[in-house]
């Protein structure tokens, strides 16, 4: 048995398999860290803090912690929807847990 086959008969026979991503799944999914998506989900933070796109939103010098951690939970659910986000549930075959960690 070759090395795929024999990682596919440990992923077929385990019961949780933990998937690990960070923002290339998204990014290779085709999020737009700047596109339109984030400009009408944003919105508030662009008009606000003059925030032009997700990646420098993380390193904005929010005045309070509610505003920084308003902004990283909204940062956070903003690519559940992608499509890559999607493939990786799917593959699990059921129910699946998807967690960032910064």
């Amino acid at each position: 048995m070759d090395k795929i086959q024999q990682l596919h008969q440990l992923i077929a026979d385990a019961d949780y398999v933990l998937i690990g991503a960070g923002a290339g799944l998204s990014a290779a999914a085709g999020l737009d860290y700047a596109g339109e998506d984030f400009r009408q989900e944003f919105r508030e933070w662009i008009n606000r803090y003059g925030i032009t796109d997700l990646y420098s939103a993380s390193f904005y010098p929010f005045k309070t912690e509610e505003e920084l951690w308003a902004q990283w939970a909204k940062h956070i659910w903003f690519p559940r929807g992608s499509a890559a986000l999607s493939a990786v549930v799917r593959c699990g075959q059921g129910e699946a847990l998807l967690r960032h960690h910064y």
